[in-house]
């Protein structure tokens, strides 16, 4: 597993990367999987574009990468709602 600690929900590109199969085959449309990896982050794809995790061998990998990316999304979503309640003025 990487990162347990619940606390600190911040995955890098390097995290996401040694989760994937590590074939640099570029299916996915990216010449590496670090690429792939970095673009799954910042949201400009997603994980149905890499065929080969989807292997047997590579299944608790994609497992874990689809919680790593939900967990992810969770807390983009937090962070937005958050931001959108800031300078609101509260009417009484």
């Amino acid at each position: 597993m990487i990162n347990n600690d619940k606390s600190k929900k911040s995955f890098k590109k390097e995290d996401l990367s040694k989760l994937l199969p590590s074939k640099n085959c570029g299916m996915c449309g990216y010449a590496r999987c670090d690429e792939f990896a970095g673009a799954l982050l910042k949201k400009h794809t997603n994980v149905e574009k890499c065929r080969v995790i989807y292997y047997k061998m590579f299944e608790e990998n994609l497992k874990e990468l689809e919680s790593i990316l939900e967990e992810e999304e969770e807390e983009e979503g937090k962070k937005e709602k958050i931001n959108s309640k800031k300078g609101k003025a509260l009417a009484f």
